[in-house]
């Protein structure tokens, strides 16, 4: 057993016996689901507390010991600060592992929507030539690397295969698992058509022609709100900032006063070394949010 399966177990031993607190985060029952991290719902609920503790545990002690030994605070303001800086570590701690899964289960939401027109594509041309929705998702199965559905392709080969359940009810099962809504709708459409005796074929070329037209509606979007941002970068952080350098260089030049304390030079440092970085970094965050997903 390795360390992270012990840790697992260890919070499944601490939390088992403890239904009110696993009540609490019922909704990341679904996320973690979604996600299609391998551990179960309560050992991870156990495993975010034993974790976060052992975090904070670890940054009050080694905080405690920096201040009272090494930077020579009293004991009273060392507690303080060793307690505060712990209690900081294990929400920090606790919040990144609660919103870990969503994470996950947004990048495969993306990677899944990306390649739908493809996906539904190949599905229409298999079951044009008359492969059954079995057969079809067997195939899906190993199409991991290109298009990103492998594991929801396995797990309803799983349900089908290991738990005895039919097809209709691995696909009804997969969509309720799926990160991706477009995903579960095409799942669900699938299983309707069979209900209805319709044609699968037809009815999945429709979907790919769909999905295709809207991939192609965000990427205009997404044209049009890049050059939008390239002339806000343009403006923002090179035809600004060199106006306000020139501006500060003439006013340090002159001796000129100080503005809230600072003088001419000062504001230049901080322009330089902390204000175009930051919004530098802030306009990448804002462009990393709006690329459409590849």
């Amino acid at each position: 057993m390795g360390i992270k399966e012990k840790f697992f177990f260890m919070g499944y031993r601490l939390i088992r016996n403890r239904p009110f607190i696993v009540s609490k985060f019922s909704d990341l029952q679904l996320t973690l689901a979604k996600s299609g991290v391998k551990v179960s719902f309560r050992a991870y609920v156990g495993a975010m507390f034993l974790i976060s503790t052992i975090v904070g545990l670890v940054s009050f002690g080694l905080v405690f010991f920096t201040f009272l030994f090494f930077l020579e605070f009293s004991l009273f303001t060392s507690l303080i600060f060793s307690f505060g800086l712990g209690l900081l570590a294990f929400l920090v701690s606790f919040s990144f592992i609660y919103f870990y899964p969503s994470f996950v289960a947004s990048t495969r939401k993306s990677r899944i929507e990306a390649n739908l027109p493809f996906i539904a594509s190949c599905m229409s041309i298999l079951a044009g030539a008359g492969v059954t929705p079995e057969k079809i998702f067997r195939s899906l199965a190993k199409t991991e690397r290109e298009f990103g559905i492998g594991r929801e392709a396995r797990t309803i080969i799983r349900d089908m295969d290991l738990l005895g359940v039919d097809v209709l009810d691995a696909l009804r099962h997969g969509a309720e698992r799926s990160p991706s809504k477009d995903f579960a709708n095409l799942l669900e459409g699938i299983i309707s058509n069979a209900h209805s005796g319709g044609d699968l074929a037809e009815y999945l070329r429709e979907v790919a022609l769909y999905h295709m037209r809207e991939r192609r509606r965000r990427l205009r979007d997404f044209l049009n709100t890049l050059g939008f941002m390239a002339e806000a970068y343009i403006t923002i952080l090179i035809a600004g900032p060199l106006m306000l350098i020139i501006m500060l260089s003439i006013l340090a030049f002159l001796g000129g006063g100080s503005f809230f304390g600072l003088t001419a030079t000062n504001l230049l440092y901080i322009l330089t070394y902390l204000g175009l970085p930051v919004i530098t970094l802030l306009v990448l965050i804002g462009l990393d949010f709006i690329i459409p997903s590849r």
